[in-house]
Formats: C-alpha cells, sequence, structure tokens
C-alpha cells in the first residue's frame, strides 16, 4: 500500500478530481455582473479560498509552481465547463458566465494555488 500511494500521479488525481469540483460548486468566487444581488458571497470566498489553499499545498509538495498553474487552471476550467452544462439553458448562466466573472474566479484559484506554501514531507 505503500508504494501505491507513494506513486506522485496516484496522488494527484483526487487532487484534480477537487480542483473540477471546486471550479464548478464555488463559482463564481465573487459575482461582478451589474444587479445580481448575492448576499453570502463573503463565504462562498471564504470556502473557495481555504479549498484552495489545501489542494494548493498538496500539489506544492508533489510539483514545481508550473505544473501547478497548468493543473489548477485546466482543472479549474473543466470545472466552469461542467458548471455550464449543469445549469444549461437557464438565466444563471447569463449572469455567472461572463468574462469578469470567469477571469477573477480562474486568477484567484490559481494565486492561491500557487502562493500556498507546501505542506512538509514526511520523512524530510
Amino acid at each position: 500500500m505503500k508504494k501505491v500511494c507513494s506513486h506522485p500521479a496516484r496522488r494527484t488525481a483526487p487532487l484534480c478530481a477537487g480542483l473540477a469540483f471546486f471550479g464548478c460548486c464555488f463559482f463564481p468566487i465573487y459575482q461582478l455582473t451589474p444587479g445580481s444581488a448575492y448576499t453570502y458571497w463573503w463565504l462562498n470566498a471564504l470556502m473557495a479560498a481555504r479549498a484552495y489553499q489545501e489542494i494548493g499545498r498538496q500539489l506544492g509538495s508533489l510539483y514545481g509552481w508550473r505544473l501547478n498553474v497548468l493543473l489548477t487552471s485546466g482543472m479549474t476550467l473543466l470545472g466552469f465547463a461542467c458548471r455550464f452544462l449543469l445549469e444549461y439553458g437557464e438565466f444563471s448562466n447569463t449572469v455567472n458566465f461572463t468574462p469578469q466573472n470567469l477571469a477573477l474566479h480562474l486568477c484567484a484559484a490559481v494565486c492561491i494555488t500557487v502562493l500556498s506554501p507546501p505542506s512538509p514531507r514526511k520523512g524530510a
């Protein structure tokens, strides 16, 4: 079991799934569309920041910052696509999927995961 869990690719798959899940669930991290009321944005932003921080700590202990940027942006974009398909045909897609909201969420996700300090490795 130790040999299976020590392989970086097998530890990366759940982290990538988590990034896609958080990209789907926490989007938009803050609603920049004018005229839309979003009361509990701070709670969503706080939970998203903590989730991205923990994934960033785990990815930081496995890979360098360049690969973290690629993994985070790719998986977050996959989460956006899943969210778009989940709400396809609803009015909320016209309010949520604006270039400003997409850019803010993607930049926040990448910055938080890359700037999080890596978790210490066991045995190091």
